[in-house]
């Protein structure tokens, strides 16, 4: 291994000097080239060699080379020799004797001959200074001389600027001898250089600048450090930052008057953009310069000795200095027209890159484009503009922290300059266009929605719109809900008449958070799908909202397999988009999912997983919704010790009710009882008045909760009240993070409390039966051992119990089993004798029609469908003919719907043979789609396909009756269905009106058609 491996790059080019000054002391001659640029040393690393070397006769001048004298450097040298005297003689005599070939072969032979007499009484060396700009005949005698200097004591070293504009090439070079190529020297190395030139040590803060300002030129730092001395500032790095030698300054000029116009101009724009670059960029800057002003192009990036490189796609100034002594020397308007350019292009190749999905180059050019944009009027609109979509692709990497620090410097930016940039900026300051992640109580962005809604012309309703919108989400948690809502609406309003799809789909989605209540979940279903089909094929994001808030709604309701489909939509897209901001979510749901079923140890892997991808998106839902999951998990499992370390996280939070109910919880789970009772005596008064916002049946739940552990309190009357209206609903904590099942088992465990324990199995019989629709064993096995415990049932607690040991929840099955003992076993009887069945009213009146569910009761004014249901009310499971209900209402003599059963007439068919055929064709064509899509995993093809499969399946089943016969449109049995089916749908309409839980009852039990039929999940007391 080489010696000088570990050595810095100056030790080892001295090293290699060295040892061919010793092979030329022992007898044998070669050319070292010492190449550099101005400044880096050569000259000062050879005058160091040749002191160290002994023996050697030196024949150095160190004059400038003139390019009138053809051998100037060789004879000058030869003259510092003290008997070189013939030597010189020869190499004089070359203008009068080497005119012709023959001449110059004997003038040659002699120099020789000379050569090889002196070094016969001791070895020689030449140094020749700056060879590539002496005389090209200097250059030509060395050609000559190389391959002979092997053989005599005679060596060369020639000193030469390594730039490409040099006469010599490197390939001519290394042909002749070894080339030793200087570079800058390492910090360790310039030190002592620095030391010297200041005549005391320099700090090494500055020290460190001025290395990075003269890339280690020794020349240049030394002078550098000088001027600082001579500033007295040699202990402030911020002046090292700014002075520029004046030898650099000297080069500078020099270099700039020998270019012409074109190359000026370019140069120029490299010094306007930086101290390095692509050439595309620089090549577009000039291109652009020379359109405006009719100019001649030039290069892309001139290569200029000493002052400015290319290599392949890349561009430099050779030291941060050399840059800062050209720019100097442009024009600041010069300087701003060559940012504003390089700005201008760089956005329109940023743009390109977002539109192939290649978020990370774009943040790349928006990068640079924001070095080189100038900052002052009227520029500021562009610097806005480069800064708001830098933080929008930031946001699209995932860099949440660093696309917020982008908006808030647009906002300075656009401020005053820009209206429609500040609201870019004021929108990104939270999450971006999309609104998928709004900060909450966040008062600098609270702060700068405020201003640009206020500065927003009347003409930009679309950037209002989507103001207001973000407004009325960043507001949540507030005291201005009656803002939020008039926000939302009015930004819908504007949305829908600015004809912008996006913009709509963002109104939309921010007044289904501000309508985040269990009243409005169907609104905020119908929202979420016009949602989902404005941003398909558009905006992958907002689409991506739009199944989130889809999903929360469908969970609501209790659709648990629609929430299912949208969340395999979801993973699906959010894979495809690649942005961690989203891809936690289904391992979330998943997870939901699994603790759900009774899969614990599924359910916290594919929650550790959200957890991971969520911390990398920086993602505060995440870190939320996750935590939700976390909390409720141990206390599904008893888990109280896991649970027991979450519970100190809430002390830090506002004593909001919420948090109060959630302290609550956890001290009931926890045994500690009485400062669970606190905890709800201060939330009691106050329960009423709360806003019915996404936490708000959640919290119900809660309070439910607590008091099935700690037993009665006032608070149980409240919330009884409060969650009866939405006992058809399922409680959903945050975005699907934990599924709670339906309102019905709260509902029981409040009513038992009470003491109505009638009412109480009423709501638990429901709850068991909508909750083990959703097919989750826990779940199901909670509704148990709540009804059990509340109902002091040990038959229910048994089954709990058995469900429990299915699912290996051991704690659980302990619990139970032990209440279940203490209750005397599973001995007074079977559980079906136990179930109360839910309770109707709906009797005839003198005025009209008595109506209710569960004790309540209305009053519906009298119509014909209301008829067609009693008789459907007192024939459970069976069906009756529609044409049989037409006649039962018609009086005696009422022609009217004997025409029905005469039919007069044969209308035809309801679809004629081409248009089955039609029907049948697209049928089979979306069952081979739903296939393919199954086959491919591509579920939101399949959910589209399955659509429109059971819409023609609908269709189909309209146009044929019992055993596949076309319906005729003129049939009595045809007519009667449709006649029956309308009066009995405007009779549940009207009943819904007046009780929405028997609207709701009677809509989902209800079957019409030609045959029609009440079929209720489970028996019902009808009070007629």
């Amino acid at each position: 291994m080489d010696d000088d491996a570990h050595a810095g790059p100056r030790a080892r080019a001295r090293s290699r000097l060295d040892r061919a000054l010793a092979n030329l002391a022992a007898g044998s001659g070669s050319v070292v080239f010492l190449t550099g640029e101005f400044g880096i040393g050569r000259t000062e690393l050879v005058r160091a060699a040749v002191r160290s070397a002994r023996s050697l006769a030196v024949a150095w001048d160190g004059s400038p080379p003139a390019g009138d004298e053809p051998v100037g450097p060789w004879s000058r040298a030869a003259a510092s020799l003290a008997d070189g005297h013939d030597i010189l003689d020869t190499l004089l005599d070359h203008d009068t004797i080497a005119s012709t070939a023959s001449d110059r072969w004997r003038w040659r032979s002699e120099l020789v001959a000379q050569l090889r007499r002196r070094s016969g009484e001791g070895p020689i060396l030449f140094v020749l200074e700056d060879l590539d700009r002496a005389h090209p005949a200097s250059m030509d005698l060395l050609r000559w001389l190389a391959p002979q200097l092997s053989s005599m004591p005679v060596g060369v070293v020639a000193t030469i600027v390594s730039t490409p504009a040099g006469r010599t090439q490197r390939a001519d070079l290394d042909r002749l001898g070894e080339v030793v190529a200087l570079s800058g020297l390492t910090p360790a190395e310039l030190g002592p250089v620095l030391d010297d030139a200041a005549g005391t040590p320099v700090a090494a803060e500055v020290a460190a600048v001025v290395h990075r300002r003269t890339s280690g030129n020794p020349r240049f730092a030394a002078e550098l450090v000088r001027d600082l001395a001579d500033a007295d500032a040699l202990m402030d790095h911020q002046a090292a930052g700014r002075l520029v030698p004046g030898t650099v300054h000297d080069r500078v000029d020099e270099h700039l008057a020998g270019l012409t116009d074109p190359a000026r101009a370019i140069v120029d724009a490299a010094a306007a953009l930086g101290t390095s670059g692509p050439a595309w960029l620089l090549g577009a800057v000039g291109d652009r310069a020379t359109d405006e002003t009719g100019g001649e192009a030039g290069p892309a990036a001139p290569v200029v000795p000493d002052l400015l490189r290319q290599v392949g796609d890349a561009w430099w100034f050779t030291h941060e200095v050399v840059r800062d002594a050209v720019l100097v020397r442009v024009h600041p308007s010069r300087r701003a027209r060559i940012g504003g350019a390089a700005a201008t292009i760089l956005l329109e190749t940023a743009d390109e890159a977002r539109a192939a999905d290649d978020p990370d180059r774009a943040v790349e050019l928006l990068r640079r484009a924001g070095d080189v944009v100038p900052g002052g009027q009227p520029d500021r609109s562009l610097r806005a503009r480069v800064l708001v979509e830098l933080g929008e692709a930031l946001q699209a990497t995932g860099d949440g922290a660093g696309a917020r620090t982008a908006h808030a410097a647009a906002a300075r930016a656009a401020r005053g300059a820009d209206p429609v940039l500040l609201a870019r900026a004021a929108l990104g300051l939270g999450s971006g266009p999309s609104g998928f992640e709004v900060p909450l109580l966040d008062r600098s962005q609270l702060d700068l929605l405020e201003e640009a809604l206020a500065a927003m012309p009347a003409t930009e309703s679309a950037w209002e719109a989507r103001l207001r919108a973000r407004l009325a989400v960043a507001l949540t948690y507030g005291d201005e809900e009656e803002r939020r809502l008039a926000l939302a609406d009015r930004a819908v309003e504007l949305a829908r008449t600015c004809g912008d799809p996006g913009v709509l789909a963002a109104c939309l989605a921010a007044r289904c958070d501000v309508r985040a209540g269990p009243e409005h979940s169907e609104e905020r279903a119908a929202a979420a799908t016009e949602i989902i089909a404005l941003a398909r094929g558009r905006d992958r994001l907002v689409e991506l909202l739009g199944l989130r808030l889809r999903i929360v709604a469908r969970l609501e309701q209790g659709d648990l397999a629609a929430a299912e489909s949208d969340m395999d939509a979801f993973a699906h897209e959010s894979d495809r988009l690649g942005d961690p901001m989203v891809a936690w979510y289904p391992p979330l749901w998943r997870a939901a999912r699994h603790l759900l079923y009774g899969h614990a140890a599924e359910a916290d892997r594919r929650l550790q997983e959200a957890i991971r991808i969520g911390q990398r998106a920086g993602s505060t839902n995440a870190a939320q919704l996750t935590a939700t999951l976390h909390w409720w998990a141990p206390i599904e499992q008893r888990a109280v010790e896991d649970f027991a370390a979450q519970l100190d996280q809430l002390d830090d939070m506002p004593p909001v009710p919420w948090v109060r109910v959630a302290l609550a919880l956890g001290f009931a789970e926890l045994g500690r009882a009485n400062a669970a009772v606190v905890q709800l005596d201060a939330v009691t008064e106050s329960l009423a008045a709360q806003p019915q916002d996404s936490e708000w049946l959640p919290m119900l739940a809660q309070v439910a909760h607590v008091v099935g552990i700690v037993g009665a309190h006032p608070i149980a009357e409240t919330a009884r009240a409060l969650l009866l209206p939405y006992r058809h609903r399922h409680v959903v904590e945050g975005i699907g993070a934990v599924m709670l099942g339906s309102v019905e088992r709260p509902l029981g465990v409040l009513a038992a409390a009470l003491g109505d324990r009638h009412a109480a199995a009423q709501h638990f019989a429901a709850a068991e039966a909508a909750n083990r629709r959703l097919g989750g064993a826990a779940l199901v096995a909670r509704t148990l051992r709540d009804a059990g415990a509340a109902l002091d049932d040990p038959v229910l607690l048994e089954e709990a119990a058995a469900v429990y040991d299915e699912i290996g929840w051991e704690r659980r099955l302990a619990e139970v089993r032990d209440r279940a003992r203490a209750l005397g076993g599973a001995t007074g009887g079977t559980r079906a004798a136990r179930v109360v069945a839910p309770h109707g009213t709906f009797r005839r009146e003198a005025d009209g029609w008595a109506v209710g569910w569960q004790g309540a009761t209305a009053h519906v004014r009298d119509v014909k469908g209301l008829h067609d249901l009693a008789r459907l009310l007192d024939r459970p499971g069976r069906d009756v003919p529609a044409l049989d209900l037409v006649t039962a209402d018609a009086g005696p003599g009422e022609q009217a719907n004997a025409d029905v059963r005469a039919a007069p007439g044969d209308l035809g068919p309801v679809l004629d043979d081409e248009a089955r055929r039609a029907y049948r064709a697209r049928l089979a064509e979306l069952e081979r789609d739903v296939q393919t899509s199954r086959d491919t995993n591509d579920p939101v093809a399949m959910e589209r396909a399955v659509r429109e499969r059971d819409a023609l399946v609908d269709a189909l089943t309209e146009a044929y009756g019992l055993g596949g016969r076309p319906r005729r449109a003129g049939e009595g049995a045809e007519r009667a269905r449709t006649t029956v089916t309308s009066r009995i749908r405007d009779a549940i309409a009207r009943v819904s009106e007046a009780d929405p839980a028997l609207g709701r009852h009677l809509d989902n039990a209800i079957r019409t058609g030609r045959m029609c039929s009440y079929r209720p999940e489970m028996p019902v007391e009808w009070e007629r």
